[in-house]
Formats: C-alpha cells, sequence, structure tokens
C-alpha cells in the first residue's frame, strides 16, 4: 500500500488549534491512503499512524524533537515505508537540510507537497519581532530555502491573506477546514430579538482587533442602544490584558464577556447563542485584506454569518458576511445589524449545505493530492 508522510514542526497538544488542524488534515489524508504524521510530544520525535480517517497508532521516540532529527527522521521513514508522497508543512527554522530530504524523496520517485500555512506571512513576523533587523536577514535565509526548495516541489498549498499578492509557480491556492460533519448547525431564522450576541473565537493577537469593536459597542451605546450588544470573548493571547482593561474603563463589564478557553460542549453551548461571529477586525496590522483565519470558517459552517475587515472565498455569498473598515476606526453597529436582519429574514439551508462541502478537510485535501495543478 502506498503512503503518505506528513511532517510538521510542532508539538502535540490537544487544546492547540494548530495541532487539531493538522490531525483533520491526516485524517482526511488516510481516508485516500495510510497517513503517518511525524510531529513532537515533550521535546521529543513522535510518529502518529491515520488509517481510514482514524487515529490509529502512535509512536513515541527518544530521539530530540529539533530540525536536524526532524529531517533526519523523516528519511529514514523514506527508506523503510512505501511512501507515495511527503506532505511537509512550512516551519520556521528552514535549513539546506530541508533541501537535501526534498531532493532524495524526488529522487525516490515521490511527490513533494510543500504547505504554507498563511502567504505573505513576512510582515507578521517582522512586526511582531523584537530584532527586526535580525528577523529581516532570517527572511532573505529563508527565501534562498525556499527557492532551492522549490525545485523538488510538486505543490505548493497556499492560504492567500493579500489579494494583491500574485501567485507564484505551483501554488495551490487553498483555504482553512474543519470536518465540519462534525458541527452543529447554528443558524436562526427569526427577527433580531431586544439583544443580540457577537462571538469571538481563537487566540487573542492584535489583528483580530477586537478593540475596535469594543468601542464600536460603546459607541452604539451612547448613540443608539435600542438592542443591547454582548460581546462574547473566548480564547486567550496576548491581547486578553489590553481588552479587559478597555471594557473596564469604557464600562462595559456587563456587555463584554471573557470565558477563556474553551472546548467540546462547552464552546458548542457558546455558538448556540451567538447571532454573529467576529472574524479578524484589524488585517491592516499583518498587511492583509483576505480573513484566512480558521473560526471564520467554523461560524460560516454553522451557519453564523460573519463580520470582518476582509475579503472570504468568492464561493462564499457576500450576504454571509459583512467587511467593516480595514482600519483603526470604529464601525457603525446599526448597518451590522441591519444586516443580521436581512441575513435571517431568508431560508439558508442550500447556502449552509454549500459552505460545509467548501470547507470540508476531506475536499480540499483531496483536491490537494489529485487536483490539476498538482498532476501539471
Amino acid at each position: 500500500m502506498n503512503e503518505i508522510l506528513f511532517v510538521t514542526n510542532i508539538e502535540m497538544k490537544k487544546t492547540s488549534g494548530i495541532y487539531k488542524k493538522i490531525v483533520s488534515q491526516c485524517k482526511a489524508l488516510s481516508r485516500m491512503k495510510k497517513c503517518t504524521l511525524i510531529c513532537k510530544k515533550d521535546g521529543k520525535i513522535f510518529n502518529v499512524i491515520f488509517y481510514k480517517g482514524q487515529w490509529f497508532k502512535e509512536i513515541s521516540t527518544n530521539k530530540p524533537g529539533n530540525i536536524r532529527e526532524l529531517l533526519k527522521h523523516s528519511k529514514e521513514m523514506i527508506e523503510s515505508l512505501p511512501i507515495e508522497i511527503l506532505y511537509f508543512r512550512l516551519t520556521l527554522k528552514p535549513t539546506f537540510r530541508q533541501v537535501k530530504l526534498f531532493k532524495f524523496a524526488r529522487e525516490n520517485g515521490i511527490k513533494v507537497i510543500y504547505e504554507i500555512p498563511t502567504f505573505p506571512f513576512f510582515f507578521e513576523q517582522v512586526n511582531s519581532s523584537n530584532r527586526k533587523l535580525l528577523t529581516l536577514l532570517k527572511m532573505i535565509f529563508d527565501k534562498i530555502i525556499f527557492l532551492q526548495s522549490k525545485r523538488y516541489i510538486d505543490c505548493i498549498p497556499v492560504i492567500l491573506s493579500n489579494s494583491e499578492i500574485k501567485k507564484e509557480k505551483k501554488f495551490f491556492e487553498i483555504t482553512n477546514g474543519v470536518c465540519s460533519n462534525n458541527l452543529p448547525i447554528n443558524y436562526k431564522r427569526n427577527s433580531l430579538n431586544d439583544s443580540i450576541n457577537f462571538l469571538g473565537v481563537g487566540t487573542l493577537i492584535s489583528y483580530h482587533g477586537y478593540d475596535k469593536l469594543i468601542k464600536s459597542i460603546y459607541q452604539y451605546k451612547q448613540k443608539e442602544n435600542k438592542i443591547k450588544i454582548i460581546f462574547h470573548i473566548v480564547g486567550d493571547g496576548p491581547e486578553i490584558g489590553m481588552l479587559k482593561r478597555l471594557a473596564l474603563s469604557l464600562d462595559l463589564t456587563n456587555e463584554i464577556k471573557f470565558y477563556g478557553p474553551l472546548h467540546g460542549e462547552e464552546l458548542n453551548k457558546v455558538f448556540e447563542i451567538a447571532d454573529a461571529g467576529i472574524g479578524a477586525l484589524s488585517l491592516y496590522k499583518r498587511h492583509a485584506d483576505i480573513d484566512t483565519t480558521l473560526k471564520v470558517v467554523e461560524y460560516l459552517v454553522r451557519g453564523i454569518p460573519v463580520i470582518t475587515s476582509g475579503h472570504l472565498n468568492e464561493k462564499v455569498n457576500k450576504d454571509f458576511y459583512i467587511e467593516v473598515e480595514n482600519d483603526s476606526s470604529v464601525f457603525d453597529l446599526r448597518k451590522v445589524l441591519e444586516f443580521l436582519r436581512e441575513f435571517r429574514s431568508k431560508d439558508r439551508d442550500c447556502e449552509i449545505t454549500f459552505l460545509r462541502d467548501l470547507y470540508n478537510w476531506d475536499n480540499i485535501m483531496e483536491k490537494i493530492v489529485n487536483g490539476n495543478e498538482f498532476n501539471q
């Protein structure tokens, strides 16, 4: 049986969104071919075998989880297993050993897929770095590695975050996905109540722009205040302290509710009360104009309309989202409420079914492996 080897330089943490995403991808791949994931657990290299869409077997090792050992272990796996496809997820520490691994794979008749989770990502790295010059030099080195690696890559699945970026040769544009069959539908078809619930989920970082919404709620409360607006924030991250202080300073502690990280049924209960999902409201901070966040996908497949500062996939009906200004300014919530009234006035069953297919990992990964771009 021909197999897929999925290599990623991440730590296995069952509460990590990135880890959950990769597990979902591997399950989807394993419905086509047996898939082995190489990652890290407790600082050691760790293997997970997926078969027919299920977590089948895990294998611990005593090998240190550094990039050198990760690449060496990947080569050993290629030598010992009937690997047909090497699926390699971009690391933040590319080296020339990576180029050698890709070259070795191609010389052995193995197709190489190199996923870039978000592109371009350099603005985000520079802006978040305290040593901008060193970061810039590192990125120049990374570009050299990428160009060398590209010679041996068959397909580059990429999630584009800026509509002005020209797709490079071998790029295959994808979106984030979910296992939509496992998620309930939370669509509400009725008139707006006296209170509206906004939901924001994820790691709280600056380009999510939740401060904009908090300030917009304050503005609405001062000028209009016909409908009570409650903003439910689920998650943690660098911005959490600032957001709590902002809510307190604007006397919005009854309107802004902080839950911390939630999972499973606890998270589903918050989704059930959501009238709208909050995407990234300050994409300009990462020089982006496309909202690629996973939470937006989750909102859509559940039938929850989205508020964002960016574009979504061109196949998404624009009735499902409203774009606010992609800058630091507050926005008029009266327009958002009117958008919600219109959204909830119609039956959306067919559109929700379409979105659940569009963002299903099974369909996305099948297109990557068997798509026309890959076979060119």
